[in-house]
């Protein structure tokens, strides 16, 4: 288990922030049954995620979350500009400034918290091996 910082628990609370809207989405979604599939994967695999940062901080979760992250803004992105597969281009609404304004907070503050335990690592006061 690796330390905690501010900047790590406010990545678990985004991420579980992010998750929820995810499913939140997923339990709402009337229309494409493979967007509010998408959605719940998304935001099945983000809480599982927020929990083992929030249990551990580990490197694995914290890069589950950051990929869930940036896959969050693609498909916003892609979304926006160009569309589902067989449909038109759709608004910046408020869900789609929601998922960017989160999945962006998440992917900085898990880079804040990387360097800040980085910066307060100390050094090892005896070489690994034997001289």
């Amino acid at each position: 288990m690796t330390p905690t910082t501010r900047a790590s628990r406010a990545a678990v609370l985004c991420a579980a922030v992010l998750a929820g809207v995810h499913l939140l989405g997923a339990a709402l979604a009337t229309g494409d049954p493979a967007e509010s599939g998408t959605s719940l994967l998304l935001g099945s695999v983000l809480l599982a995620a927020a929990v083992g940062m929030a249990r551990g901080n580990r490197f694995g979760a914290r890069l589950t979350a950051v990929v869930v992250c940036v896959l969050d803004l693609v498909a916003v992105a892609l979304v926006v500009t160009v569309g589902p597969p067989g449909e038109g281009r759709e608004p910046f609404d408020l869900s789609h400034a929601a998922i960017t304004i989160l999945a962006a907070t998440i992917v900085a503050l898990v880079v804040v918290d990387g360097r800040l335990r980085a910066r307060s690592r100390e050094p090892d006061p005896a070489p690994p091996y034997a001289l």
